[in-house]
């Protein structure tokens, strides 16, 4: 929820403000839940078994780990680095795995970048994002 509001929330009923902006609507903080995990639950559910998931579940997804996930195990998931950079995403209820390369001292001059391949387990329900482990990069991998 990046943006705060000053207006109404547009629920019926709801006077509540402070929430964020969803499909173009001000929603209260409770009800901008709601309609998120609505819409990641019917994107988690249209995803067909062994099939890559569709680009709104890995936007929804991503989101879903910035604003209300934890992860534990490794660093920081992004929104734009699981919908970007993530790969090999497998269902299983209820949520899935998927691995991501990972560019180790890219930023530093000290030490030369390494590249490594994450492998992550996330619950469409908790929001709980860990990882599950870690293997040296190879040239079959996306960069």
């Amino acid at each position: 929820m990046n943006t705060l509001l000053t207006a109404n929330c547009c629920v019926p009923g709801c006077t509540l403000t402070q929430g964020g902006i969803y499909g173009g609507k001000p929603y209260c903080r409770t009800h901008y839940r709601e309609i998120f995990l609505s819409e990641l639950s019917f994107e988690y559910e249209s995803w067909v078994i062994d099939t890559p998931p569709g680009s709104r579940f890995l936007y929804l997804l991503g989101r879903a780990s910035e604003e209300y996930g934890s992860a534990t195990g490794g660093s920081y998931l992004s929104n734009a680095r699981i919908r970007d950079r993530g790969f090999n995403f497998l269902k299983n209820s209820p949520g899935g795995t998927f691995q991501i390369t990972r560019h180790l001292n890219a930023w530093s001059e000290s030490k030369s970048m390494e590249r490594i391949v994450e492998t992550w387990m996330f619950n469409v329900e908790t929001f709980e994002f860990s990882l599950l482990g870690k293997r040296d990069w190879t040239t079959s991998d996306p960069d």
